[in-house]
This record gives structure tokens, C-alpha cells and sequence, in this order.
């Protein structure tokens, strides 16, 4: 934003100041809104375009009664307030390179409003007070732009503006309804002091990455970024208000349009991870998200004994959402994998999954995983001892302790009373040399926990 250059003359390109002789008979174009008078207590579309445009310079909205209905009014009511509105003609690549809102007539019908920004294929508008931010595209700006602006004084006496926004309009194009995605405003500082942005509000409850105020240094580019996340289907539109500590434009209003789309199936949590005691059992929520109308065909567990059960089905704004238990009866101890697979019917079935795992930590450990011993001479008895304990505090008892060789034994010699710790000593004898191998199981009273065993590997000379 700053000073716009006006050219002198009516033959010159750009710009131009109608002629004194012509303004009464040409800029005396009465604001009739859409047809239809104004609601009761609503101003119209002259006062509603000057209140917008002071908005944006800070400054208080006009205290006035009745409607202003030709640009000479709007220039007259500005002045009372203190105001210097400028006059001028054009064309839309005119209204296009303009760097500082104006107050634009529109015609068919006549109408008043603040062109904010403009852009080749479009024009930011905005009539004021709490109305929503309008994008009109270049074809119908071409049809309904009379040539006719009421700019802010722009003299060599007026300040200067230090603000320069690359694009106030931000084009997401599609975005699936629910997901979010990051959009940066480029704002350049080409004053003497440093700028200060602060967000004001926004109408879409976007989350703008400032969190006091965003500094920008002189001959500097900042930028506004936006985390943006739509909540309607078609095309979305929302408006984010900055003040700004500029020498002539106090506010700015960043905008985004986006053509938001029912998203694709999909389950959350993307994934389940689920954990539980050896014998127990373990549920978890998850729910499926569909486009509207999708069937489900089927929704079933994938190499993991279990169920999936619908608790409840509802419409969203754009998609379906149905609810679902999970649940695993008694799973073994240790690890799984597998999947929550939903078919979806159409044109043709379509499998959406989520991966599962679930976690069955044992109840009881050993303290070693396996015994190997070094070279040993051909007579020497080889001993050593094992701990099993219980992880849970529980008592066990050991019901099987056996080995698969002969020479080989296990026997349990000490544990505490609580039944919750044992300790066992391991005996291997036998002069044959080489290589030798054995394995010792060893099972509890728990139904539920895995056969532990032991690899026991000597090397006799």
C-alpha cells in the first residue's frame, strides 16, 4: 500500500481524474443494493464502504444519518470526517496494479464497496462492518466495474504507507474436509521503522503462527502463517484481520478460498496399538470415516483373533463416521500384527486398513536367555543357575522343568515364599568332545504364558 500514481492528463494511460464539467452527470450513480432497499436499521452500501474504508485506516466509522448514494457523496461525508477521498477513472488492470484499498462502484446493480486487493483473475471486495470477505472473478468485475474509485489522498504531504502484501488472496485449491494444511502470506516492510503485525480475528478460527506480534524490519519480507483446516464442503472462503502499526493502513485482511472435498475412507487412530496383562482381555475405539452415502460391506480383524463391533453410525459434515469396539479375547503373550480392514461397496470394493498390534508382555521372565559355555576339558562338570521370576507380583508355580539331552539336568533349588521368584541350577556332564547341544524347557501353573526355553550350547576338548 502507499501513494498511487494519478497521470495528469485524460489521453495518458492508467488513471485519470474525471473532468470537472463531466462529474456531476457521471459520478452521480445512486447505490440501490441488489434490487432491494436495506433492512431496517441497516445502513446501505455508501456508509456501509466508507465505514470499511476508515475501518482500514483506523480511524472511527462515520456518524451519519441516512445512506450516501453517489462517489460526491462519499467524498463530501469523508471530508466532514477528516478524510481526503480522491476521484479517479479507470480500467480493470487499472483497479488490478492498485496498492491501496479504494472505494469501487459496481453497477448492475449500483453498488458501493472496498476493493481490498486485486489479482489477474480476481478482485478481494468487502462492503464493511461484519460481511464476509467476496472473491469476484475477473469476468464479472469486467461486467459490473463502472471505471469509477474513491481513493485516500495520496499528496506529497500525506503519509506514506510501509506496507506491501504480495497476495492477500491465498488459493488452498481442493483440500479434503478435516485435514489441515500451512499457508504463508508474504508481507514486505519497505518503510523506515520496523512494522508490527498483530491478529485481530479471523471467521474461520484458523490458527495464525503469531504468538505476540510479527516484526518486521525495515526493507524486510515477513511472513503470516496460517494453519488452515476447513469444516463446510464446496468452496470455502475466510477472512484473517491484522492490525498493523502502519503509518496509514492500521488494518489488513488476509484471505483464503479453497474448494474443500468429502475425504477419502479412513480410520482413526490411523493405527492400534494395544496392550494387556497374559489372560486378559483388551478393547480399543476406532472409528471409520467414509464419504457420504458409502456402503460398509464388511469390517473385520486380519491375522489377529478378535472382533470388530458397531456401537454407532452418524452424518458429519461431509462424510459418515461409524463407530466401532474392538475386541481381543485372552491373546497370547508376545507381539502381533495385523490389521483393521474395512470393505467399503460402489462401483467396485474398495479395502481401507488400519495396522494393528498388540502387546501381551510375559508375566514371567528368566534372567538369561540362553547359556553358552567356553571350551571345557573333557571331565569337568559344567553349573550354572538361572533366576524366574514373576513381572506382575503374582505367585506361580513351576509345573514341567525338563531338558532333551541326558546329560544334561535342572532342578530348582531356592525361592521366596511369596512364590513369586525361583532359582534354578543348570548341571551338564559328559566327557564326549565337540560340539553339544541341549534345549531345557521349562512351563508354570499360568494357562496363559508361553513355553519358556533355554538353548544350551558347550564345547568340550
Amino acid at each position: 500500500m502507499g501513494k498511487l500514481h494519478l497521470p495528469a492528463g485524460p489521453g495518458q494511460a492508467g488513471w485519470r481524474r474525471p473532468e470537472i464539467v463531466v462529474l456531476a452527470a457521471t459520478i452521480m450513480v445512486w447505490c440501490r443494493g441488489a434490487g432491494a432497499a436495506p433492512a431496517a436499521g441497516e445502513a446501505g452500501c455508501g456508509l456501509r464502504s466508507l465505514a470499511g474504508l476508515m475501518y482500514l485506516l483506523g480511524q472511527d466509522a462515520p456518524t451519519l444519518a441516512g445512506d450516501l448514494t453517489s462517489l460526491a457523496d462519499l467524498q463530501r461525508a469523508a471530508s466532514a470526517h477528516g478524510l481526503t477521498l480522491t476521484l479517479a477513472h479507470g480500467t480493470t488492470a487499472d483497479a488490478a496494479s492498485l496498492t491501496v484499498p479504494a472505494i469501487a462502484h459496481l453497477k448492475n446493480p449500483d453498488h458501493f464497496t472496498v476493493l481490498l486487493d486485486g489479482g489477474a483473475e480476481w478482485f478481494l471486495v468487502w462492503d464493511g462492518g461484519n460481511t464476509q470477505v467476496q472473491i469476484i472473478d475477473r469476468a464479472a468485475w469486467d461486467e459490473r466495474f463502472s471505471g469509477y474509485v474513491a481513493l485516500p489522498a495520496s499528496g506529497e504531504a500525506a503519509p506514506k504507507s510501509s506496507l506491501r502484501v504480495e497476495a492477500a488472496l491465498y488459493e488452498v485449491g481442493r483440500i479434503a474436509l478435516g485435514s489441515t494444511t500451512r499457508l504463508g502470506f508474504s508481507i514486505a516492510n519497505r518503510g523506515p521503522q520496523a512494522l508490527r503485525l498483530e491478529v485481530e480475528r479471523s471467521t474461520c478460527g484458523c490458527t495464525v503462527a503469531i504468538e505476540r506480534a510479527l516484526i518486521i524490519e525495515p526493507g524486510a519480507t515477513g511472513v503470516v502463517a496460517v494453519d488452515y483446516q476447513p469444516s463446510t464442503l464446496g468452496t470455502d472462503v475466510q477472512t484473517i484481520w491484522l492490525r498493523a502499526d502502519d503509518p496509514v493502513w492500521k488494518r489488513l485482511a488476509l484471505t483464503v478460498r479453497a474448494g474443500v472435498v468429502a475425504p477419502a475412507a479412513r480410520w482413526q487412530p490411523r493405527n492400534l496399538f494395544l496392550q494387556c496383562e497374559p489372560g486378559g482381555s483388551v478393547s480399543a475405539a476406532a472409528s471409520l470415516e467414509t464419504p457420504p452415502d458409502t456402503p460398509v460391506r464388511e469390517v473385520f480383524l486380519e491375522g489377529i483373533a478378535g472382533a470388530a463391533k458397531l456401537v454407532q453410525r452418524s452424518r458429519q459434515p461431509g462424510f459418515d463416521r461409524y463407530e466401532f469396539v474392538v475386541e481381543l479375547e485372552t491373546p497370547p503373550v508376545g507381539t502381533q500384527r495385523g490389521g483393521l480392514v474395512a470393505r467399503l461397496g460402489g462401483e467396485t470394493d474398495l479395502l481401507v486398513s488400519a495396522p494393528v498390534i498388540v502387546d501381551v508382555p510375559p508375566g514371567i521372565r528368566l534372567s538369561r536367555s540362553g547359556i553358552v559355555a567356553g571350551v571345557l576339558p573333557r571331565d569337568e562338570v559344567f553349573t550354572t543357575e538361572l533366576t524366574v521370576r514373576s513381572t506382575d507380583a503374582r505367585p506361580f508355580r513351576i509345573v514341567n522343568l525338563e531338558c532333551d539331552r541326558e546329560w544334561v539336568r535342572a532342578t530348582v533349588v531356592s525361592g521366596l515364599e511369596d512364590g513369586t521368584l525361583y532359582q534354578l541350577r543348570v548341571v551338564a556332564q559328559g566327557g564326549v568332545p565337540g560340539l553339544r547341544q541341549a534345549v531345557l524347557r521349562l512351563r508354570t501353573d499360568r494357562p496363559f504364558e508361553r513355553e519358556m526355553v533355554v538353548p544350551i550350547t558347550l564345547l568340550r576338548e
